[in-house]
């Protein structure tokens, strides 16, 4: 059992998580509960999640005036079944935009989180794609249409996301290599991604992750399964100031992930697998190092400029033949990898054709990349 997080949303105490509630007259309910503060004790909503149904957390931010409830597909309140319905406060309701999302056969989408940002709402997740027969894991909804995010390239799992300065802030497994803007870190501002200082690092690339972000002394911290920062050795942990990444001087002892970041009163609070040399068995520990912290990166500005802008191409779906656009001067080679990341193809560019005939119908990732083999630019197509 577990419980992800309490939140208060319109007066009351709310809690989310993996937890199991038997109420007196025998039913079940999951995962969603009220504090009654006058009584103190904890009661379901308005109806029951019941324990074989799909829905399995309650999403909130402070800029938004509705709860989110998301997970598998399941139904709440006798409603059809889906992976996202809106909590008011008083009662759930159906989410219209998910009804746009095409149903899978073998009900595999998974929802994680909702949330508003500069006037559309997104998602993330890893669902079917609206417009094409793959899956996907970061959309936006405009208040009639799904839409894709600027730069994202479909793959790669999305754990948390904050705000700061009108900026979002993601982190999750995705990595540039994969065509993604960060190393499992990145930043937007609705358009344009910014690269935090080369993000995060794991010698094992598929293990790499970071699980939760947290706002402490105005920087940004973030935990999870990584071991650079900025490329200087870190401990799972580490913080990015707007300039450079720090990691936090000791030896957090056992191998294994970084969970969960806490702040209050001042004090950045931890929980994960590790295993304090002084203190034995302990899963959950606060910072008492004050601000001396070491290594450091390099500073690199307050934003580093945006990610290339990506080129053009175009049919997109196409039948086999594409013609790029706008190629960068520096652009020399073109690589297609599937979602997975894996590479089906990779030639010198001669030209501003490609030909991907032998290429199955499906979702997949153009990236093009200078003689270095930097990456330029990745955009996604369709092979129909």
């Amino acid at each position: 059992m577990q419980t992800y997080w309490f939140f208060r949303f319109q007066g009351n105490l709310f809690a989310s998580g993996n937890f199991p509630m038997i109420l007196q007259d025998g039913t079940g309910n999951r995962g969603m509960a009220r504090l009654n503060e006058t009584s103190m004790e904890w009661e379901p909503l308005e109806c029951l999640n019941p324990s074989t149904g799909g829905m399995s957390t309650l999403i909130y931010h402070e800029t938004q005036n509705v709860v989110y409830a998301t997970g598998y597909r399941g139904s709440l309140c006798g409603y059809p079944q889906s992976n996202v319905f809106v909590y008011t406060g008083s009662g759930f309701e159906e989410w219209p935009p998910y009804q746009q999302i095409p149903i899978p056969a073998d009900n595999s989408d998974y929802v994680g989180a909702v949330f508003e940002y500069r006037g559309k709402t997104y998602m993330t997740g890893n669902f079917r794609d609206p417009y094409s027969t793959g899956t996907i894991t970061f959309m936006r909804h405009n208040g009639a249409s799904w839409e894709y995010v600027p730069g994202w390239p479909g793959g790669g799992n999305i754990k948390d996301y904050t705000f700061r300065n009108d900026t979002l802030y993601i982190c999750g497994a995705f990595r540039m290599d994969q065509g993604a803007p960060g190393n499992m870190v990145a930043a937007f501002d609705g358009e344009n991604w910014y690269d935090l200082g080369g993000g995060l690092t794991y010698p094992i690339p598929f293990n790499g992750l970071a699980t939760d972000m947290q706002w402490w002394n105005d920087e940004l911290v973030v935990c999870g399964q990584f071991l650079t920062a900025g490329g200087v050795p870190v401990d799972r942990l580490a913080k990015w100031d707007g300039q450079r990444w720090c990691g936090f001087p000791g030896t957090l002892g056992t191998t294994g992930t970084l969970n969960k970041l806490a702040v209050w009163r001042d004090t950045l609070y931890l929980c994960g697998s590790f295993n304090l040399p002084d203190q034995p068995g302990r899963g959950v520990v606060k910072w008492v190092g004050g601000d001396n912290f070491e290594p450091c990166s390099n500073p690199v500005g307050i934003h580093e400029r945006p990610l290339p802008s990506p080129f053009t191409l175009a049919p997109n779906p196409t039948t086999g033949t594409l013609t790029l656009g706008q190629l960068p001067a520096s652009a020399r080679h073109a690589t297609v990898r599937d979602l997975s990341g894996r590479l089906l193809y990779r030639s010198r560019l001669n030209g501003s054709t490609l030909d991907l005939a032998p290429l199955a119908q499906g979702t997949y990732l153009l990236s093009l990349e200078d003689d270095m083999a930097n990456t330029l630019g990745t955009l996604r197509f369709v092979r129909e």
